[in-house]
């Protein structure tokens, strides 16, 4: 799912508001760093785990929010 959701931010499905996109691009980009196999995530300390997973995307929501992209409660 979070291959899907990258992909779709990066070929622009998000649309044409040049603040979403370039928030969500942040998200997407550190995406590439969840590692959720304990062992692989010892490979290197910019891999994070799941909890980390969490609060990145509630920060992105947030941001979001804050920023009139979508409306509190949307999430």
């Amino acid at each position: 799912m979070i291959r899907q959701l990258q992909n779709k931010i990066w070929d622009g499905d998000t649309g044409s508001d040049e603040e979403l996109n370039e928030i969500l691009s942040e998200l997407a980009y550190d995406l590439d760093f969840y590692e959720p196999d304990t062992e692989m995530r010892k490979e290197s300390d910019g891999f994070f785990d799941q909890e980390r997973l969490v609060e990145m995307v509630n920060f992105t929501i947030r941001k979001l929010e804050m920023r009139g992209k979508i409306k509190d409660g949307e999430s």
